[in-house]
Parts: structure tokens; C-alpha cells; sequence
């Protein structure tokens, strides 16, 4: 039975008809700098403090210290929740495509014993920077086996390229994910700002509408409506 479950960020769960699917899968999509591993972390740590569920931040390319440094200027509690060992951080930077697979599924092998609830992977597209297609997609299928095996909510994100069409995703995960969130840039004015839509939604009647949001130092916050 699926389960729909409070991110905690400020209009998000609103936008979402409620909150995110467990088990499910969530794509989390949009331009460099719109917020989308600030939103993932914040969702996984507000999950950790106020409910006590564990959760697990997989890192494709960047390091653990540096990402909890960056995440440690919000205030949603990142770094705490990993001092109570309630979010781990997996490394999963490798030389080369054969290597990173292997250590994934390594990786994957070990979560069942650790009770995690919430799951993060950043991202497809460094992923797909690393292995082939076809090694991402064996990653992403079993990533989404677990989340139905277990009970577990699972956040997959993934880059749209601001200044080329080339694609930086599989399109493969916008087919298994049961939300997909999509972060842009829109010019307003003299200036851009960071732009929400909630494109899908399985299991709630989700907003279409466009929101603006910010990256403050509360973290990631839907402003309102765009107008």
C-alpha cells in the first residue's frame, strides 16, 4: 500500500496534492543551480528530525565532505541528522564506468540491513557522465526494485542543461517515477528567477500550477504562484 508522506518544505506538499509516494520514485529535474540538491537533502533531513527515519544520500560525483559543508549553511539540520546517524552519505566516485557500477550495486546490496526509509541519488546525470545508458538504466531498475521491496521513498535527480538540448537523463527514469518535479530559470522582469511545476503526480491530484521559488538560508521555499 502506498503511503503519501510530508516533505516538510514550505509549499511543496501542497503543490504535490499532499506529499511524496512511499514506496515510490521521484524525479527531481531542472537547471544547474535551481535548488534541486538542497530540496533532496532538505526532504531527507526534515524526514530524519522530525519522524526519526533514517535515510542515505548517495553522491555519484561529489565528495561527502564537501557536499555537508555546502549543506551545512541551510538550517534545515542536514549535518545534525548525519551527528545522530540518522542520514548517511555513499560515495560513489570512481574511475571509470565498470567501477562505479560495481560499487553501486555494492552499495544497493548493503541499504536492506540498514532500515533506510528515504533514499537519494545524485545523480542520473553524473551517472551517465560515468557509465554507459545501459549501466545507468541497470542501476536505476534496481534502485526502484529496492524502493518497492522495501518500503522505501526514493528521490532520483537529474540535470537540464541550460544552454544545449543535448540530454543529460536516461528518459527512462521519467517513465518509472511516480512524481516528477521540475526546477527551471524564467526571466521576470530584469532578472531570473527559480520557477516549479509539479509535471506528475500517480497517487494525488497534484497542482498545475507554475510556482516561484528561492534558495534561502531556511533552504529550499515555494514562494507562490507566478505571475
Amino acid at each position: 500500500m502506498v503511503e503519501i508522506i510530508k516533505s516538510y518544505v514550505h509549499g511543496l506538499d501542497d503543490a504535490l496534492g499532499g506529499g511524496l509516494p512511499r514506496p515510490g520514485v521521484t524525479l527531481i529535474v531542472g537547471h544547474p543551480g535551481t535548488g534541486k540538491t538542497t530540496l533532496s537533502a532538505q526532504i531527507l533531513s526534515n524526514r530524519a528530525l522530525r519522524d526519526n527515519e533514517r535515510g542515505v544520500y548517495f553522491s555519484i560525483v561529489e565528495p561527502a565532505r564537501l557536499l555537508v559543508s555546502q549543506l551545512s549553511l541551510f538550517d534545515f539540520g542536514f549535518k545534525d541528522a548525519i551527528d545522530k546517524k540518522l542520514i548517511d552519505i555513499k560515495e560513489s566516485i570512481a574511475m571509470s564506468g565498470k567501477e562505479i557500477v560495481e560499487i553501486i550495486i555494492e552499495q544497493i546490496g548493503d541499504l536492506a540491513s540498514q532500515n533506510y526509509r528515504n533514499v537519494v541519488v545524485d545523480s542520473i546525470s553524473a551517472l551517465l557522465t560515468l557509465a554507459s545508458p545501459e549501466h545507468a538504466r541497470t542501476l536505476l531498475s534496481l534502485f526502484s526494485k529496492y524502493t518497492s521491496e522495501h518500503d522505501v521513498m526514493l528521490i532520483i535527480i537529474g540535470e537540464m542543461p541550460l544552454f544545449s538540448h543535448s540530454k543529460s537523463t536516461l528518459g527512462f527514469e521519467e517513465f518509472i517515477a511516480d512524481v516528477v518535479v521540475k526546477l527551471d530559470f524564467v526571466e521576470k522582469g530584469h532578472r531570473l528567477v527559480s520557477r516549479m511545476s509539479v509535471i506528475k503526480n500517480r497517487f494525488a491530484e497534484h497542482s498545475k500550477a507554475m510556482y516561484e521559488v528561492a534558495i534561502t538560508k531556511r533552504g529550499f521555499e515555494v514562494i507562490g504562484l507566478m505571475r
